[in-house]
Protein backbone atom coordinates (compact mmCIF):
# COMPACT_ATOMS: atom_id res chain seq x y z
CA UNK A 1 0.00 0.00 0.00
CA UNK A 2 2.81 2.41 1.08
CA UNK A 3 4.68 1.37 -2.27
CA UNK A 4 1.79 2.50 -4.32
CA UNK A 5 1.28 5.87 -2.61
CA UNK A 6 4.46 6.59 -3.51
CA UNK A 7 4.21 5.55 -6.93
CA UNK A 8 1.15 7.61 -7.70
CA UNK A 9 2.49 10.73 -5.91
CA UNK A 10 5.63 10.46 -7.86
CA UNK A 11 3.58 10.08 -11.31
CA UNK A 12 1.61 12.85 -10.50
CA UNK A 13 4.00 15.31 -9.64
CA UNK A 14 5.87 14.23 -12.63
CA UNK A 15 2.67 14.82 -14.75
CA UNK A 16 2.17 18.66 -13.00
CA UNK A 17 6.23 19.18 -13.79
CA UNK A 18 6.46 18.19 -17.28
CA UNK A 19 5.84 20.45 -20.08
CA UNK A 20 4.91 19.73 -23.56
CA UNK A 21 7.90 18.84 -25.15
CA UNK A 22 8.58 16.29 -22.63
CA UNK A 23 11.28 17.93 -20.16
CA UNK A 24 10.93 18.95 -16.99
CA UNK A 25 9.88 22.30 -15.73
CA UNK A 26 11.77 23.97 -12.83
CA UNK A 27 9.49 23.87 -9.85
CA UNK A 28 8.91 27.54 -8.62
CA UNK A 29 6.68 29.74 -6.70
CA UNK A 30 6.19 31.68 -9.66
CA UNK A 31 3.27 30.49 -12.19
CA UNK A 32 4.11 29.62 -16.08
CA UNK A 33 2.65 31.81 -18.07
CA UNK A 34 2.78 29.13 -21.12
CA UNK A 35 3.62 25.38 -20.58
CA UNK A 36 6.74 25.88 -23.09
CA UNK A 37 8.62 28.82 -21.32
CA UNK A 38 10.59 28.68 -18.73
CA UNK A 39 11.30 31.30 -15.80
CA UNK A 40 14.71 33.10 -15.92
CA UNK A 41 16.98 32.07 -13.99
CA UNK A 42 17.58 34.65 -10.66
CA UNK A 43 20.97 35.81 -10.34
CA UNK A 44 22.16 37.54 -7.16
CA UNK A 45 23.42 41.40 -7.88
CA UNK A 46 26.42 40.30 -5.56
CA UNK A 47 27.57 37.15 -7.33
CA UNK A 48 31.23 37.26 -8.86
CA UNK A 49 31.31 37.54 -12.42
CA UNK A 50 33.19 34.91 -13.93
CA UNK A 51 36.41 35.84 -15.36
CA UNK A 52 36.94 34.73 -19.22
CA UNK A 53 39.39 32.22 -19.59
CA UNK A 54 41.69 32.53 -22.75
CA UNK A 55 43.11 29.21 -24.34
CA UNK A 56 46.93 29.60 -24.68
CA UNK A 57 46.69 26.93 -27.39
CA UNK A 58 44.63 29.32 -29.79
CA UNK A 59 45.05 31.88 -28.89
CA UNK A 60 45.41 35.10 -31.73
CA UNK A 61 47.88 37.80 -31.98
CA UNK A 62 45.05 40.13 -31.78
CA UNK A 63 43.39 38.40 -28.60
CA UNK A 64 46.91 38.42 -26.85
CA UNK A 65 47.13 41.99 -27.24
CA UNK A 66 44.12 43.26 -26.22
CA UNK A 67 44.15 40.84 -22.95
CA UNK A 68 47.04 42.41 -21.93
CA UNK A 69 46.41 45.98 -22.38
CA UNK A 70 43.57 45.06 -20.08
CA UNK A 71 45.75 44.06 -17.03
CA UNK A 72 46.19 46.24 -14.40
CA UNK A 73 49.46 45.02 -12.27
CA UNK A 74 52.62 45.18 -14.29
CA UNK A 75 56.13 43.03 -13.41
CA UNK A 76 58.00 45.88 -12.97
CA UNK A 77 57.29 49.37 -11.30
CA UNK A 78 56.08 51.86 -13.57
CA UNK A 79 58.93 54.69 -13.92
CA UNK A 80 58.18 58.07 -11.96
CA UNK A 81 58.45 60.15 -14.75
CA UNK A 82 55.51 58.34 -16.48
CA UNK A 83 53.22 58.09 -13.14
CA UNK A 84 50.97 60.68 -14.81
CA UNK A 85 50.78 60.35 -18.30
CA UNK A 86 48.50 57.23 -20.02
CA UNK A 87 49.87 54.34 -20.27
CA UNK A 88 49.35 51.03 -21.52
CA UNK A 89 50.00 47.58 -20.46
CA UNK A 90 52.44 45.77 -22.50
CA UNK A 91 54.54 42.59 -23.19
CA UNK A 92 57.99 42.09 -23.53
CA UNK A 93 57.42 42.41 -26.73
CA UNK A 94 57.16 46.64 -26.05
CA UNK A 95 58.97 46.73 -23.23
CA UNK A 96 62.89 48.33 -23.87
CA UNK A 97 65.43 47.64 -21.81
CA UNK A 98 65.20 51.56 -21.51
CA UNK A 99 61.68 51.40 -19.75
CA UNK A 100 63.57 48.26 -17.70
CA UNK A 101 66.73 49.95 -15.94
CA UNK A 102 64.05 52.78 -15.03
CA UNK A 103 62.32 50.42 -13.17
CA UNK A 104 65.55 48.84 -11.49
CA UNK A 105 66.65 52.14 -10.64
CA UNK A 106 63.17 53.39 -9.18
CA UNK A 107 62.66 49.91 -7.20
CA UNK A 108 66.41 50.21 -5.90
CA UNK A 109 65.63 54.16 -4.71
CA UNK A 110 63.44 53.87 -1.68
CA UNK A 111 65.92 51.08 -0.12
CA UNK A 112 68.70 53.97 -0.02
CA UNK A 113 69.54 56.36 1.93
CA UNK A 114 68.80 60.05 0.95
CA UNK A 115 72.47 61.12 0.76
CA UNK A 116 72.76 57.96 -1.84
CA UNK A 117 69.63 58.56 -4.20
CA UNK A 118 70.96 62.04 -5.88
CA UNK A 119 73.97 60.39 -6.61
CA UNK A 120 72.24 57.09 -8.13
CA UNK A 121 70.01 59.49 -10.27
CA UNK A 122 72.55 60.75 -11.63
CA UNK A 123 74.00 57.41 -12.75
CA UNK A 124 70.68 56.64 -13.98
CA UNK A 125 70.67 59.50 -16.42
CA UNK A 126 74.17 58.79 -17.77
CA UNK A 127 73.61 54.94 -18.10
CA UNK A 128 69.82 56.37 -20.28
CA UNK A 129 72.55 58.22 -22.29
CA UNK A 130 75.21 55.27 -23.15
CA UNK A 131 72.00 53.02 -23.66
CA UNK A 132 70.58 55.53 -26.79
CA UNK A 133 73.87 56.01 -27.89
CA UNK A 134 75.34 52.38 -28.47
CA UNK A 135 74.23 51.20 -31.13
CA UNK A 136 74.04 47.35 -32.54
CA UNK A 137 73.14 45.88 -36.31
CA UNK A 138 69.79 44.66 -36.22
CA UNK A 139 71.22 41.11 -38.20
CA UNK A 140 72.79 40.79 -34.64
CA UNK A 141 69.35 40.39 -32.88
CA UNK A 142 66.59 37.78 -32.87
CA UNK A 143 63.21 37.80 -31.90
CA UNK A 144 59.91 35.27 -30.69
CA UNK A 145 57.95 34.66 -34.03
CA UNK A 146 54.96 35.72 -31.77
CA UNK A 147 56.54 38.96 -30.93
CA UNK A 148 56.59 39.23 -35.47
CA UNK A 149 52.85 38.59 -35.04
CA UNK A 150 52.51 34.84 -35.27
CA UNK A 151 49.78 33.02 -33.58
CA UNK A 152 50.52 30.49 -31.41
CA UNK A 153 49.21 28.19 -33.89
CA UNK A 154 51.13 29.25 -36.81
CA UNK A 155 53.84 27.03 -37.89
CA UNK A 156 56.77 29.54 -36.69
CA UNK A 157 55.69 28.91 -33.11
CA UNK A 158 56.15 25.26 -33.12
CA UNK A 159 58.92 24.53 -35.68
CA UNK A 160 61.84 26.07 -34.41
CA UNK A 161 65.20 26.01 -32.75
CA UNK A 162 67.42 29.07 -31.99
CA UNK A 163 69.17 28.90 -35.52
CA UNK A 164 65.83 28.52 -37.37
CA UNK A 165 64.42 31.53 -35.57
CA UNK A 166 67.53 33.79 -36.37
CA UNK A 167 67.49 32.98 -39.92
CA UNK A 168 63.64 33.53 -40.23
CA UNK A 169 64.24 36.69 -38.34
CA UNK A 170 67.16 37.99 -40.80
CA UNK A 171 65.26 36.68 -43.59
CA UNK A 172 62.34 38.99 -42.89
CA UNK A 173 64.61 41.80 -42.47
CA UNK A 174 66.58 41.63 -45.48
CA UNK A 175 63.27 41.52 -47.29
CA UNK A 176 61.97 44.60 -45.73
CA UNK A 177 65.22 46.11 -46.72
CA UNK A 178 66.72 46.90 -42.86
CA UNK A 179 69.53 44.62 -43.31
CA UNK A 180 71.82 48.33 -42.16
CA UNK A 181 69.86 49.35 -39.80
CA UNK A 182 71.60 49.92 -36.56
CA UNK A 183 68.91 49.93 -33.30
CA UNK A 184 70.18 52.26 -30.17
CA UNK A 185 70.77 49.59 -27.10
CA UNK A 186 67.74 51.62 -25.21
CA UNK A 187 65.17 50.24 -28.15
CA UNK A 188 66.19 46.78 -27.83
CA UNK A 189 62.66 44.91 -26.61
CA UNK A 190 62.87 42.62 -23.77
CA UNK A 191 61.68 39.51 -26.01
CA UNK A 192 64.88 40.59 -28.79
CA UNK A 193 66.92 40.41 -25.65
CA UNK A 194 65.73 37.31 -24.89
CA UNK A 195 66.05 35.47 -27.14
CA UNK A 196 69.25 36.89 -28.51
CA UNK A 197 70.91 35.67 -25.21
CA UNK A 198 69.41 32.30 -25.75
CA UNK A 199 70.66 31.58 -29.32
CA UNK A 200 74.69 33.30 -28.41
CA UNK A 201 74.16 30.90 -25.14
CA UNK A 202 72.88 27.77 -27.08
CA UNK A 203 75.53 28.35 -29.79
CA UNK A 204 78.82 29.79 -28.03
CA UNK A 205 77.88 27.56 -24.61
CA UNK A 206 75.60 24.22 -25.10
CA UNK A 207 76.76 23.45 -28.83
CA UNK A 208 80.59 23.38 -28.27
CA UNK A 209 80.24 21.47 -24.40
CA UNK A 210 77.95 18.99 -27.12
CA UNK A 211 80.70 18.52 -29.19
CA UNK A 212 83.23 18.60 -27.00
CA UNK A 213 81.88 15.34 -25.33
CA UNK A 214 81.95 13.52 -28.19
CA UNK A 215 84.97 14.29 -29.08
CA UNK A 216 86.74 13.82 -25.80
CA UNK A 217 88.27 10.26 -24.93
CA UNK A 218 87.19 7.57 -23.57
CA UNK A 219 86.99 6.92 -19.93
CA UNK A 220 87.15 3.84 -17.58
CA UNK A 221 84.11 1.79 -18.13
CA UNK A 222 81.99 1.13 -15.05
CA UNK A 223 83.00 -2.48 -14.53
CA UNK A 224 86.45 -1.84 -13.54
CA UNK A 225 87.20 -1.11 -9.76
CA UNK A 226 87.78 2.45 -10.29
CA UNK A 227 83.89 3.28 -11.40
CA UNK A 228 81.13 4.16 -9.12
CA UNK A 229 80.08 0.34 -9.96
CA UNK A 230 82.40 -0.59 -6.89
CA UNK A 231 80.23 0.82 -4.37
CA UNK A 232 76.73 -0.43 -5.76
CA UNK A 233 75.19 -3.19 -4.06
CA UNK A 234 75.13 -5.43 -7.47
CA UNK A 235 76.32 -8.81 -8.65
CA UNK A 236 79.40 -8.96 -10.66
CA UNK A 237 77.85 -10.36 -13.12
CA UNK A 238 75.61 -7.68 -13.69
CA UNK A 239 77.85 -4.99 -13.12
CA UNK A 240 80.03 -6.85 -16.16
CA UNK A 241 76.97 -6.60 -18.11
CA UNK A 242 76.50 -3.05 -17.44
CA UNK A 243 80.08 -1.79 -18.15
CA UNK A 244 79.78 -3.67 -21.50
CA UNK A 245 78.05 -1.05 -23.04
CA UNK A 246 77.64 1.92 -19.92
CA UNK A 247 80.84 4.12 -19.98
CA UNK A 248 81.74 7.20 -17.90
CA UNK A 249 81.41 9.05 -21.43
CA UNK A 250 77.72 7.89 -21.42
CA UNK A 251 76.69 8.84 -18.08
CA UNK A 252 78.37 12.54 -18.23
CA UNK A 253 76.41 12.48 -21.95
CA UNK A 254 72.90 11.46 -19.97
CA UNK A 255 73.86 13.99 -17.46
CA UNK A 256 74.24 16.75 -20.42
CA UNK A 257 71.52 15.79 -22.11
CA UNK A 258 69.34 16.29 -19.20
CA UNK A 259 70.50 19.51 -18.26
CA UNK A 260 70.17 20.74 -21.93
CA UNK A 261 66.74 19.94 -21.93
CA UNK A 262 66.03 21.62 -18.35
CA UNK A 263 67.65 24.70 -19.56
CA UNK A 264 65.54 25.00 -22.82
CA UNK A 265 62.31 23.94 -21.02
CA UNK A 266 63.34 27.12 -18.55
CA UNK A 267 63.80 29.24 -21.59
CA UNK A 268 60.48 28.37 -23.49
CA UNK A 269 58.69 28.91 -20.31
CA UNK A 270 60.30 32.35 -19.53
CA UNK A 271 59.67 33.55 -22.86
CA UNK A 272 56.34 32.69 -22.77
CA UNK A 273 55.85 34.35 -19.43
CA UNK A 274 56.74 37.65 -20.90
CA UNK A 275 54.83 36.95 -23.75
CA UNK A 276 51.79 36.52 -22.40
CA UNK A 277 51.25 38.82 -19.49
CA UNK A 278 51.97 42.96 -18.45
CA UNK A 279 55.44 43.29 -17.54
CA UNK A 280 55.29 46.88 -17.93
CA UNK A 281 53.21 49.86 -18.63
CA UNK A 282 54.29 52.23 -21.21
CA UNK A 283 53.43 55.61 -22.92
CA UNK A 284 52.44 55.69 -26.65
CA UNK A 285 56.09 57.28 -27.32
CA UNK A 286 58.01 54.12 -25.57
CA UNK A 287 55.57 51.75 -27.22
CA UNK A 288 56.80 53.49 -30.75
CA UNK A 289 60.80 52.80 -29.85
CA UNK A 290 59.91 49.36 -29.49
CA UNK A 291 62.68 48.12 -31.54
CA UNK A 292 62.68 51.21 -33.12
CA UNK A 293 66.03 52.31 -35.64
CA UNK A 294 68.24 54.85 -34.97
CA UNK A 295 67.59 57.92 -37.60
CA UNK A 296 70.95 58.53 -38.86
CA UNK A 297 73.21 55.74 -38.33
CA UNK A 298 73.56 53.05 -40.48
CA UNK A 299 75.61 50.11 -41.06
CA UNK A 300 76.85 49.01 -44.47
CA UNK A 301 76.12 45.59 -44.84
CA UNK A 302 76.39 43.60 -48.62
CA UNK A 303 74.57 40.73 -48.61
CA UNK A 304 74.66 38.38 -51.65
CA UNK A 305 72.24 39.03 -54.42
CA UNK A 306 71.09 35.50 -53.94
CA UNK A 307 69.69 35.90 -50.57
CA UNK A 308 68.33 39.15 -51.44
CA UNK A 309 66.29 37.21 -53.99
CA UNK A 310 65.53 34.43 -51.40
CA UNK A 311 64.19 37.17 -49.30
CA UNK A 312 62.10 38.87 -51.47
CA UNK A 313 59.54 35.74 -51.89
CA UNK A 314 59.49 35.08 -48.20
CA UNK A 315 56.64 35.96 -45.45
CA UNK A 316 56.25 34.50 -42.17
CA UNK A 317 53.78 31.47 -42.99
CA UNK A 318 50.09 31.97 -41.23
CA UNK A 319 48.45 29.05 -40.50
CA UNK A 320 44.70 30.66 -42.45
CA UNK A 321 46.29 32.54 -45.06
CA UNK A 322 49.52 31.91 -46.01
CA UNK A 323 50.73 28.24 -46.88
CA UNK A 324 54.32 27.20 -45.45
CA UNK A 325 56.73 26.55 -47.98
CA UNK A 326 57.05 23.20 -46.39
CA UNK A 327 53.02 21.72 -47.25
CA UNK A 328 53.97 22.50 -50.94
CA UNK A 329 54.21 19.75 -52.92
CA UNK A 330 57.73 18.98 -55.19
CA UNK A 331 55.24 19.27 -58.31
CA UNK A 332 54.68 23.23 -57.40
CA UNK A 333 57.97 24.01 -56.41
CA UNK A 334 59.23 22.56 -59.74
CA UNK A 335 56.78 24.25 -61.23
CA UNK A 336 57.49 27.65 -59.35
CA UNK A 337 61.48 27.12 -60.48
CA UNK A 338 60.70 26.59 -64.09
CA UNK A 339 58.46 29.77 -64.37
CA UNK A 340 61.03 31.77 -62.72
CA UNK A 341 63.83 30.18 -64.92
CA UNK A 342 61.67 31.41 -67.61
CA UNK A 343 60.88 34.68 -66.33
CA UNK A 344 64.37 35.03 -66.38
CA UNK A 345 65.44 33.75 -70.30
CA UNK A 346 67.03 36.25 -72.20
CA UNK A 347 65.00 34.86 -75.15
CA UNK A 348 62.30 32.68 -77.11
CA UNK A 349 64.83 29.92 -77.59
CA UNK A 350 65.93 29.94 -74.20
CA UNK A 351 62.59 29.60 -73.00
CA UNK A 352 61.96 27.14 -74.89
CA UNK A 353 65.25 25.05 -73.28
CA UNK A 354 63.95 25.60 -70.01
CA UNK A 355 60.26 24.79 -71.05
CA UNK A 356 61.78 21.64 -72.31
CA UNK A 357 63.81 20.49 -69.14
CA UNK A 358 60.85 21.34 -67.21
CA UNK A 359 58.85 19.00 -69.15
CA UNK A 360 61.59 16.16 -68.23
CA UNK A 361 61.90 16.96 -64.95
CA UNK A 362 57.83 17.25 -64.28
CA UNK A 363 57.72 13.62 -66.17
CA UNK A 364 59.83 12.13 -63.95
CA UNK A 365 58.24 13.48 -60.80
CA UNK A 366 54.71 12.28 -62.45
CA UNK A 367 55.78 8.89 -63.42
CA UNK A 368 58.05 7.45 -60.05
CA UNK A 369 55.72 6.62 -57.00
CA UNK A 370 57.02 5.85 -53.34
CA UNK A 371 55.13 4.84 -50.45
CA UNK A 372 55.09 8.28 -48.67
CA UNK A 373 54.08 6.28 -45.35
CA UNK A 374 57.19 4.35 -45.04
CA UNK A 375 58.43 7.77 -44.27
CA UNK A 376 58.15 8.16 -40.59
CA UNK A 377 56.66 11.04 -38.98
CA UNK A 378 59.19 14.01 -38.01
CA UNK A 379 60.62 13.91 -34.90
CA UNK A 380 58.86 17.25 -34.50
CA UNK A 381 55.69 16.46 -34.41
CA UNK A 382 56.21 13.74 -31.64
CA UNK A 383 53.70 14.23 -28.71
CA UNK A 384 55.56 13.89 -25.30
CA UNK A 385 55.48 10.45 -24.56
CA UNK A 386 57.29 9.74 -28.31
CA UNK A 387 59.76 12.41 -27.25
CA UNK A 388 60.24 11.01 -23.92
CA UNK A 389 61.05 7.46 -25.40
CA UNK A 390 62.97 9.13 -28.32
CA UNK A 391 65.35 11.12 -25.78
CA UNK A 392 65.64 8.10 -23.02
CA UNK A 393 66.14 5.57 -25.92
CA UNK A 394 68.69 7.97 -27.25
CA UNK A 395 70.90 5.95 -24.91
CA UNK A 396 69.97 1.94 -25.30
CA UNK A 397 73.02 0.38 -27.47
CA UNK A 398 72.27 -0.68 -30.97
CA UNK A 399 68.75 0.13 -30.76
CA UNK A 400 69.22 3.59 -29.06
CA UNK A 401 68.79 6.94 -31.70
CA UNK A 402 67.41 6.50 -35.44
CA UNK A 403 66.25 3.11 -35.26
CA UNK A 404 64.08 4.12 -32.29
CA UNK A 405 62.76 7.25 -34.02
CA UNK A 406 62.09 5.17 -37.41
CA UNK A 407 59.97 2.72 -35.48
CA UNK A 408 58.31 5.30 -32.94
CA UNK A 409 58.07 7.41 -36.36
CA UNK A 410 55.80 4.23 -38.49
CA UNK A 411 53.94 3.35 -35.27
CA UNK A 412 52.16 6.63 -35.04
CA UNK A 413 51.55 6.70 -39.03
CA UNK A 414 50.11 3.55 -38.49
CA UNK A 415 47.91 4.48 -35.26
CA UNK A 416 46.91 7.38 -37.62
CA UNK A 417 45.28 5.08 -40.19
CA UNK A 418 47.84 5.40 -42.79
CA UNK A 419 48.34 2.69 -44.95
CA UNK A 420 51.97 1.97 -45.51
CA UNK A 421 51.33 0.31 -48.59
CA UNK A 422 50.18 3.35 -50.46
CA UNK A 423 51.64 5.13 -53.01
CA UNK A 424 51.67 9.00 -54.65
CA UNK A 425 53.60 10.26 -57.51
CA UNK A 426 56.96 12.23 -56.24
CA UNK A 427 55.03 15.18 -57.90
CA UNK A 428 52.78 14.52 -55.02
CA UNK A 429 55.15 14.78 -52.33
CA UNK A 430 55.29 18.05 -49.64
CA UNK A 431 58.71 19.12 -49.17
CA UNK A 432 58.55 18.67 -45.88
CA UNK A 433 57.90 15.08 -46.38
CA UNK A 434 61.45 14.25 -48.20
CA UNK A 435 63.23 16.79 -46.07
CA UNK A 436 61.72 14.36 -43.40
CA UNK A 437 62.70 11.54 -45.30
CA UNK A 438 66.27 12.83 -46.37
CA UNK A 439 66.78 13.19 -42.29
CA UNK A 440 66.43 9.45 -41.52
CA UNK A 441 68.05 8.35 -44.48
CA UNK A 442 71.61 10.38 -42.68
CA UNK A 443 70.47 9.56 -39.13
CA UNK A 444 70.04 5.84 -40.00
CA UNK A 445 74.03 6.06 -41.98
CA UNK A 446 75.35 7.67 -39.44
CA UNK A 447 74.12 5.31 -36.73
CA UNK A 448 74.73 2.27 -39.29
CA UNK A 449 78.49 3.57 -39.12
CA UNK A 450 78.87 3.68 -35.32
CA UNK A 451 77.35 0.33 -35.14
CA UNK A 452 79.55 -1.45 -37.02
CA UNK A 453 82.61 0.58 -36.11
CA UNK A 454 82.06 -0.70 -32.46
CA UNK A 455 81.27 -3.84 -32.51
CA UNK A 456 82.16 -5.16 -35.61
CA UNK A 457 85.90 -5.11 -34.74
CA UNK A 458 87.46 -3.05 -37.43
CA UNK A 459 91.25 -2.73 -36.76
CA UNK A 460 91.61 0.52 -38.34
CA UNK A 461 88.36 1.83 -36.12
CA UNK A 462 90.14 0.97 -33.08
CA UNK A 463 91.06 3.26 -30.23
CA UNK A 464 93.64 5.01 -30.18
CA UNK A 465 96.37 6.87 -27.98
CA UNK A 466 96.58 10.56 -29.70
CA UNK A 467 98.01 12.22 -26.56
CA UNK A 468 100.22 10.69 -23.88
CA UNK A 469 99.22 9.73 -20.55
CA UNK A 470 95.38 10.10 -21.56
CA UNK A 471 92.91 7.96 -21.91
CA UNK A 472 92.34 6.41 -25.82
CA UNK A 473 90.36 8.09 -27.61
CA UNK A 474 87.39 6.23 -30.00
CA UNK A 475 87.09 7.02 -34.00
CA UNK A 476 83.97 5.68 -34.33
CA UNK A 477 82.33 7.93 -31.63
CA UNK A 478 84.53 11.18 -33.02
CA UNK A 479 83.69 10.76 -36.43
CA UNK A 480 80.16 10.08 -36.10
CA UNK A 481 80.06 13.37 -33.32
CA UNK A 482 81.59 14.91 -36.45
CA UNK A 483 79.01 13.87 -39.03
CA UNK A 484 76.21 14.78 -36.72
CA UNK A 485 76.88 17.80 -37.53
CA UNK A 486 75.06 18.53 -40.68
CA UNK A 487 71.88 16.42 -39.03
CA UNK A 488 71.52 18.79 -36.25
CA UNK A 489 72.51 22.26 -37.16
CA UNK A 490 72.07 21.81 -41.00
CA UNK A 491 68.78 19.30 -42.27
CA UNK A 492 66.85 20.52 -38.80
CA UNK A 493 67.18 24.05 -38.88
CA UNK A 494 66.41 24.46 -42.89
CA UNK A 495 63.48 21.91 -42.72
CA UNK A 496 62.05 24.44 -39.81
CA UNK A 497 63.03 27.41 -41.83
CA UNK A 498 60.82 25.72 -44.28
CA UNK A 499 57.68 24.97 -42.82
CA UNK A 500 57.79 28.24 -40.53
CA UNK A 501 57.96 30.86 -43.95
CA UNK A 502 55.59 30.92 -46.99
CA UNK A 503 55.62 32.74 -50.41
CA UNK A 504 54.29 36.23 -50.49
CA UNK A 505 52.48 35.38 -53.63
CA UNK A 506 50.87 32.53 -51.49
CA UNK A 507 49.70 35.45 -49.48
CA UNK A 508 45.65 34.91 -49.86
CA UNK A 509 45.29 38.42 -47.99
CA UNK A 510 47.57 40.02 -50.44
CA UNK A 511 49.59 41.81 -48.04
CA UNK A 512 52.71 39.36 -49.02
CA UNK A 513 52.90 39.83 -44.90
CA UNK A 514 52.04 36.59 -44.13
CA UNK A 515 51.35 36.64 -40.21
CA UNK A 516 53.15 39.26 -39.74
CA UNK A 517 50.11 41.11 -41.02
CA UNK A 518 48.49 40.83 -37.48
CA UNK A 519 50.95 43.09 -36.04
CA UNK A 520 51.94 45.48 -39.22
CA UNK A 521 47.93 46.58 -39.85
CA UNK A 522 48.52 49.52 -41.68
CA UNK A 523 51.51 48.05 -44.11
CA UNK A 524 49.24 45.59 -45.00
CA UNK A 525 46.56 47.38 -46.18
CA UNK A 526 48.86 49.47 -47.72
CA UNK A 527 50.30 46.59 -49.78
CA UNK A 528 46.99 45.17 -50.29
CA UNK A 529 45.87 48.67 -51.95
CA UNK A 530 48.80 48.16 -54.26
CA UNK A 531 48.56 44.68 -55.27
CA UNK A 532 44.73 45.34 -56.54
CA UNK A 533 45.79 48.34 -58.13
CA UNK A 534 48.66 46.49 -59.80
CA UNK A 535 46.44 43.65 -60.86
CA UNK A 536 43.37 46.10 -62.10
CA UNK A 537 46.17 47.71 -63.85
CA UNK A 538 47.53 44.27 -65.83
CA UNK A 539 44.18 43.20 -66.05
CA UNK A 540 43.19 46.44 -68.15
CA UNK A 541 46.50 46.17 -70.12
CA UNK A 542 45.11 42.77 -71.17
CA UNK A 543 41.88 43.70 -72.44
CA UNK A 544 43.58 46.38 -74.21
CA UNK A 545 46.14 44.37 -75.97
CA UNK A 546 43.25 41.34 -76.56
CA UNK A 547 41.34 44.69 -77.91
CA UNK A 548 44.07 45.52 -80.60
CA UNK A 549 44.54 42.55 -82.63
CA UNK A 550 41.69 43.76 -84.95
CA UNK A 551 42.17 46.94 -86.98
CA UNK A 552 39.52 49.34 -88.59
CA UNK A 553 40.46 51.00 -92.22
CA UNK A 554 38.46 53.60 -92.66
CA UNK A 555 36.41 52.85 -95.30
CA UNK A 556 36.14 55.26 -98.38
CA UNK A 557 32.92 57.77 -99.21
CA UNK A 558 30.52 56.17 -101.85
CA UNK A 559 29.14 58.69 -104.44
CA UNK A 560 26.13 59.51 -102.89
CA UNK A 561 27.83 60.93 -99.82
CA UNK A 562 27.56 57.80 -97.86
CA UNK A 563 30.22 55.99 -96.53
CA UNK A 564 30.44 52.23 -96.92
CA UNK A 565 30.41 49.56 -93.95
CA UNK A 566 34.15 49.50 -92.81
CA UNK A 567 35.84 46.43 -92.67
CA UNK A 568 38.34 44.43 -90.41
CA UNK A 569 42.16 44.06 -91.59
CA UNK A 570 42.98 40.77 -90.30
CA UNK A 571 46.62 41.58 -87.92
CA UNK A 572 49.23 39.87 -89.52
CA UNK A 573 50.20 36.34 -88.48
CA UNK A 574 52.45 36.15 -85.75
CA UNK A 575 55.80 34.08 -86.19
CA UNK A 576 55.47 30.92 -84.23
CA UNK A 577 56.69 31.04 -80.39
CA UNK A 578 58.02 28.06 -79.16
CA UNK A 579 56.30 28.86 -75.94
CA UNK A 580 53.59 28.27 -77.81
CA UNK A 581 53.68 24.43 -77.43
CA UNK A 582 54.21 24.69 -73.55
CA UNK A 583 51.93 22.73 -71.48
CA UNK A 584 49.55 25.07 -69.09
CA UNK A 585 51.01 23.46 -65.89
CA UNK A 586 54.53 25.99 -66.60
CA UNK A 587 52.73 28.97 -67.97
Amino acid sequence: MVRATAVATLASLAAVTATANGSAAPISDTPVAKNNTVAPEQVSPYAKKKVQRYNPKTETYEQRQERIAKQKRPVLRQSAETKNEDTTCVSSEFTTLSVVFDSIYDSLLPSLPPAAQAAVKQQQKSLQRSLKNVTVSTLSLSDDPRALGADMQDPANKYKSPHSTYIVNQLLKIRDGKQNEAIPVANITLSQAVETAWLYFFTGVLAPINFALGMAPEFTDINQQSSPAAYLPLPQNITGILGSFLSYNTLVGIFFAGGQAGLTALYNQTATSLLNQCVARVTEEQKENAGKAHEHIRYNIPIPAIIKNTANQLALADKDNCKPVGAKTLGEITERTIKQAKDAAPNAQARARVAAEGRQMMGILRSNYIPANLIPKDKADFDGTEQAVSTIGGFIPVLGGAPLDVILGLSSNVRQGQSLGHQIPLSKLTVTKSITGVYYTYALSVWLFRTIGTYAGIPALAPVELIPGVNKFNPVRMISTVLTLPLTYGITTYHNVVRSMCFTDDDTTGSGLGAEAHKRKDEAQENIAKNKEKADKESTGTTKRASSTTTKKPAPASDSGESTPSTTTPKPKKKADPDDEIPPWIR
